[in-house]
């Protein structure tokens, strides 16, 4: 059905739904997402607004990233922030306080993350992405159809380290007095990979090495205004990646359709078997995130 994406993570707490395809603020809910649970997690009736996630009769998918637990304080930036980090997988969610000043943010890593989201909880402020490829200069809305523009008030001109990440001034990275929340990434082998590809145009499209096979994929046209496309291994399991069931948007509320997706996952990467700008067109650079259908980087007990 045509409902918004609802997003939730255990350092703001159950039944509190933030939506990648849309820039309203956090919304506090009683029937949704209602605990987080060991090896699982528990939805509710659907009662209040929403249908995030029980809506009778309909199909969801939800996608899982295991953090490191209850956050702690971290005091590695100039604005101390609540993280939450996973350093084997590479991924960890962090929270703060907004100043209305530039700054740096303690992210809980022991890499650089390539992949940040960035989202004031309490105002409809615009979610912010930084990718490495394009860096601090640079960013996109990830509920938005946007190119990667030019900016320096959002990453402050300045790139990631191993401790901190920066924020300009922007309301959307650090709106005074008002709580923010990013997810952010980076690459571990043989269990994630972030990058970027070219597009050649062709219903023969570039193959992608990610040195396993992707169970979960997502993908955007950097240089136009193309959507967040998302496609898995579970909605559809088997070559090629297409049909009515195998790709949803994160910039959108739109149901599952085909929207010409048509790709490829093998054990190594993934191939565009089609053109168009949402995908594959000439000379395009195209971001992406993967994560394996099978991960060698560690094992489940870790």
């Amino acid at each position: 059905s045509g409902y918004h994406h609802g997003l939730y993570d255990s350092v703001r707490g159950a039944n509190k739904t933030i939506i990648s395809s849309s820039s309203n603020a956090e919304s506090a809910g009683s029937a949704q997402l209602m605990s987080f649970d060991d090896g699982g997690f528990t939805v509710g009736d659907n009662g209040d607004s929403g249908n995030y996630v029980n809506l009778s009769g309909d199909d969801y998918v939800a996608w899982c990233w295991k953090a490191g637990g209850e956050p702690v304080v971290d005091t590695s930036g100039t604005i101390t922030s609540l993280v939450s980090a996973n350093k084997d997988a590479g991924f960890s969610v962090v929270s703060w306080t907004g100043t209305d000043a530039a700054g740096t943010i303690g992210h809980g890593l022991s890499k650089k993350p390539e992949l940040m989201w960035v989202k004031p909880r309490s105002t409809a402020n615009s979610w912010v992405h930084y990718d490495f490829q394009f860096g601090g200069t640079h960013y996109m809305a990830l509920q938005t159809t946007q190119a990667s523009a030019s900016n320096s008030t959002r990453w402050n001109n300045l790139n990631p380290d191993s401790k901190v990440f920066s924020v300009g001034n922007h309301v959307s990275v650090s709106d005074d007095g008002n709580k923010h929340i990013a997810y952010l990434w980076h690459s571990v082998e043989g269990f994630s990979k972030i990058g970027t590809y070219e597009g050649n145009g062709s219903t023969d499209g570039p193959f992608i090495y990610t040195g396993f096979r992707p169970k979960w994929l997502i993908w955007k046209n950097a240089d136009a205004t193309n959507n967040w496309v998302i496609v898995d291994a579970v909605r559809t399991s088997t070559n090629p990646i297409t049909g009515s069931s195998s790709t949803l948007y994160a910039d959108t509320s739109n149901r599952e359709s085909d929207y010409s997706t048509n790709i490829d996952l093998f054990s190594n990467g993934f191939k565009a078997r089609t053109d168009g700008g949402h995908i594959n067109s000439s000379g395009v650079t195209y971001i992406y995130m993967a994560f394996a259908e099978t991960p060698s980087a560690f094992t489940n007990s870790r």
